[in-house]
């Protein structure tokens, strides 16, 4: 039987409580004892901080990986995208404290993109799993088998969406970066780095024509050297990655409803 979203929340909110039980004080050892290491105790100090209502997104975004895959519209892949992974960047704004609202939208486009990405990658690779996240309103209703071997008309389509989505991702890489200034110098560079990564990969796939039934894409270690190098000179010399000198376009969310984190846009 489904869980409604008041049961799913109860069940993370009484889960999560229980598995931190659990790693703090395995085998019913002392609480008291174990609560004062530093590490368990810094543990402790953050259970309050993150939103249950943030692990009850990615836990259903995890759930409808696991079902059937076709997705029928753009603003439906948006909302996926935002559960498996804007969530994740909202819950790294809890761990780091970051708790300006503008941090936590900047937080979900960066997620967001880093998403977009991946499907963009993974076209051929999520279709022999049977999953088709390209949406049916600019793709059609194609099959993932269909993805595996278009025709040529169906190939150009597939072509222009992929163009088109990794132009959307990049919208929000940009964004993702504004954003930056909020968290910890050491989170910021390193976080940085991992959203230039995920971009470049977009790079390899537009420099292909966004041929993507081509071998799955990838930086090798010596463009990801290349990509950390040129982060850090960009991160020393810019004082846009260490004063927030931006503002948030609430159309990036467009679609998103009022959910965690979301700056609602109709």
């Amino acid at each position: 039987m489904l869980q409604t979203e008041l049961e799913r929340r109860d069940t993370v909110a009484w889960n999560f409580q229980d598995s931190s039980r659990h790693f703090c004080f395995p085998g019913g050892h002392d609480e008291g004892r174990h609560s004062k290491h530093s590490l368990v105790a810094r543990a402790l100090a953050l259970r309050p901080a993150i939103n249950i209502d943030v692990l009850i997104e990615l836990v259903d975004g995890v759930i409808q990986d696991t079902g059937r895959v076709r997705l029928q519209s753009e603003a439906e892949l948006l909302r996926y995208c935002y559960r498996v992974a804007g969530a994740v960047g909202l819950l790294m704004c809890d761990i780091f404290e970051a708790h300006d609202q503008r941090a936590r939208h900047h937080a979900v486009d960066l997620g967001i993109a880093m998403q977009l990405t991946n499907i963009c990658r993974d076209i051929c690779e999520d279709a022999r799993a049977g999953r088709r996240y390209l949406p049916a309103d600019l793709v059609g209703e194609l099959s993932p088998a269909t993805l595996l071997t278009p025709n040529a008309g169906q190939r150009s389509r597939i072509q222009e969406v992929t163009a088109h989505l990794l132009s959307e991702a990049d919208m929000r890489y940009e964004s993702g970066f504004i954003g930056l200034p909020f968290l910890p110098f050491r989170a910021r560079l390193a976080i940085y780095i991992a959203g230039l990564s995920y971009q470049a990969i977009g790079g390899i796939i537009a420099g292909r024509g966004y041929d993507v039934w081509l071998a799955r894409a990838h930086t090798s270690k010596r463009q990801k050297r290349r990509i950390a190098a040129r982060a850090v000179i960009r991160f020393m010399s810019s004082c846009k990655a260490h004063k927030y000198q931006g503002r948030h376009d609430p159309a990036l969310h467009k679609g998103l409803n009022q959910r965690p984190g979301v700056h609602w846009a109709s």
